[in-house]
């Protein structure tokens, strides 16, 4: 078995006919994932809204609030509370009895003569043109992957002289500073200049890792953000065994040896209701495996960031490097077979090392 020595710590995986080497760093934010210093946001099933009080009810008994998001749920979206609401208008208060005055007497008048004065012309207003039609819109969607939000509106009063509205309209999320832009290496290199508060602000808006970004539907998209974010609490933990055995757990492989006998044994029965139960064996367990390696995968990103954070690395080259390392797990997450993984694993090391070679 040949091994693969990468960064600090060596971990080799085996299954019978193929070995794998895992990296053991640290984690980061580069990505879009979090790490130690800004994890990213706990695993959840709702948004958070936050509403103002109800305001007073309107003689047409009706009162408002406001309400904005405060966190945006990666895996769901809960719609917006509703901002008004029926109420019992107040009762006017009855106004007290007014007397009748006295009638007095009134002094006689002279009628004058009648002048007649001419009528002046009122002048005529020419018609208002219109330059746009009216439109009644939505509510905005939740920020979208690509740092976006819709709304759809319909037309409550068109106007024959303007351009045909546009009834989907999006815009940039509100306070959004880095998940808006065009490419990978823009997003990483802004994420990288963010403070820890800015990342948290940013999380708040929007998770959502590159990585997860390359996946196909939506229910993978899910899978990956809620691995992500079960991860968090693997990142609090210091480099070292205690960190690596926190992403095993969380990925469901905790003992090695006891995973790879449980398929060796399916593999040895000779009945054939056991073959099928051995190929899926196998495939949750190379899914497993895969997991494990784009943990530490993207924990190699913030070995980098480290340098930045020193001085030892500037922004370009850290940022290059993140986007060579996604660039990796998204041809990891395409491949099929295990000689990939060994050549995604090997290209990898080859560009920590040329990284490396360049700190300043």
């Amino acid at each position: 078995m040949k091994k693969i020595y990468f960064g600090r710590l060596l971990v080799v995986v085996s299954l019978g006919f193929f070995s794998i080497p895992l990296l053991a760093l640290s984690a980061g934010g580069g990505g879009g994932g979090g790490g130690s210093e800004t994890p990213p946001p706990p695993s959840c099933t709702a948004d958070i809204w936050t509403c103002t009080d109800w305001g007073n009810c309107s003689p047409e008994g009706k009162q408002t609030r406001f309400c904005t998001l405060s966190f945006n749920c990666p895996t769901t979206e809960t719609p917006k509370p509703a901002e008004t609401q029926s109420c019992q208008p107040p009762v006017a208060p009855t106004p007290a009895p007014t007397l009748a005055p006295e009638p007095s007497k009134q002094p006689i008048t002279i009628p004058s003569p009648e002048i007649k004065t001419p009528v002046a012309k009122i002048p005529t207003t020419k018609k208002t043109v219109c330059s746009e039609s009216e439109l009644n819109c939505g509510e905005w969607s939740q920020c979208k992957e690509n740092g976006r939000q819709i709304r759809t509106c319909k037309v409550a009063k068109a106007c024959a002289n303007a351009p045909k509205p546009k009834l989907e309209q999006d815009q940039v999320c509100v306070g959004l500073k880095c998940g808006q832009l065009d490419s990978i290496k823009e997003r990483v290199s802004c994420r990288l200049q963010l403070t820890p508060a800015e990342m948290k602000q940013e999380f708040s808006i929007l998770y959502f890792p590159e990585y997860c970004k390359v996946e196909g539907g939506w229910a993978d998209k899910k899978e990956c953000l809620q691995l992500y974010q079960s991860f968090g609490t693997c990142w609090q933990i210091p480099l070292g065994d205690g960190r690596q055995q926190c992403a095993r757990d969380v990925i469901g492989l905790s003992s090695w040896a006891d995973e790879k006998n449980k398929c060796f044994m399916l593999m040895s029965k000779s009945h054939s209701k056991y073959w099928k139960e051995s190929e899926d064996c196998k495939e949750e367990l190379k899914e497993k495996v895969e997991h494990l390696i784009l943990f530490n995968l993207y924990e190699l990103e913030v070995e980098a960031e480290a340098a930045l954070t020193s001085g030892k690395a500037t922004i370009e080259a850290v940022a290059n490097f993140d986007v060579l390392i996604e660039d990796k797990k998204a041809q990891l997450e395409k491949s099929k077979s295990i000689q990939d993984w060994r050549r995604i694993i090997v290209e990898a090391k080859m560009e920590w090392k040329k990284f490396k070679a360049n700190l300043l």
